[in-house]
């Protein structure tokens, strides 16, 4: 992957959905976000910044709900000094932007929709889950995306094998078969891994709806045939519930060797 790519990659806006109720981690979450929860003695969502600051990104959308004025308050528009840049230029450029859902659910899709409608982002711009950990190299997948240029939206995908959550994606010779999150099949062997990317056209659809989630984004372009898989080879990690935050915070501190 050469410079030039790599820059134009790490250009895409990037929106973290962090908006949910996370009841599945109480008491922890009773009085603050999921994405303030502690990992390895930080808030999770500054692992997510660094990892992003660290491969260039600069322009971060959060979409918040529940308690979301905490996240503001912790990060400000540059992050309060608490992340670590790899230069001075993404240092300088480095920007946060909070959308807050508002008091009506709108699932995952109706908050990115919301943000499309509102702000501007780029085209393509990359969706991640507020409790997802994802280890990998996102401007590659960015690459891959930007090739096809007749593609709507990328999935990747991990072979799980029910390992981790229930698998929902039959995946052959390269590309998405099947994807379906309530119908399941013995055929499906993979899971959709957590980083999505999209280029504007995949919500044109939705554009008179204020709910729905990213499944109906995704099964939309498979049934146009406009939804690239891209397999991944490193498990992702997630901090919805008590288990998943220990596994995370056992590979943070294997990671940096303590």
């Amino acid at each position: 992957m050469n410079e030039n790519t790599s820059a134009k990659a790490s250009m895409a806006t990037v929106i973290i959905l962090a908006g949910g109720l996370a009841t599945r981690l109480r008491p922890i979450t009773e009085k603050i976000p999921k994405s303030l929860v502690a990992v390895d003695d930080r808030p999770f969502i500054l692992h997510q910044l660094q990892r992003l600051a660290m491969m260039g990104f600069y322009d971060i959308v959060i979409s918040t709900g529940y308690r979301g004025d905490m996240i503001m308050r912790l990060l400000g528009e540059r992050g309060n000094s608490l992340i670590e840049f790899p230069n001075d230029e993404v240092m300088k450029c480095f920007k946060i932007r909070y959308i807050n859902d508002g008091d009506k659910l709108r699932g995952t899709g109706g908050a990115v929709g919301k943000i499309l409608k509102e702000n501007e982002v780029s085209n393509p711009f990359v969706v991640i889950y507020g409790d997802s950990y994802l280890p990998g190299d996102y401007c590659m997948m960015i690459d891959e995306f930007i090739k096809h240029t007749q593609m709507d939206a990328l999935m990747c995908v991990y072979e799980n094998q029910d390992s981790f959550d229930r698998s929902n994606v039959e995946f052959s010779e390269g590309r998405i078969v099947v994807y379906d999150k309530r119908e399941r099949t013995p055929q499906m062997k993979h899971i959709d891994w957590g980083l999505n990317i999209f280029r504007k056209s995949a919500f044109q659809e939705f554009e008179k709806q204020d709910v729905y989630d990213l499944s109906e984004v995704f099964s939309t372009a498979l049934m146009r045939e406009r939804l690239l898989g891209y397999e991944v080879f490193d498990r992702f990690y997630e901090i919805g519930s008590h288990q998943g935050l220990e596994e995370l915070t056992l590979y943070l501190r294997e990671k940096r060797g303590n």
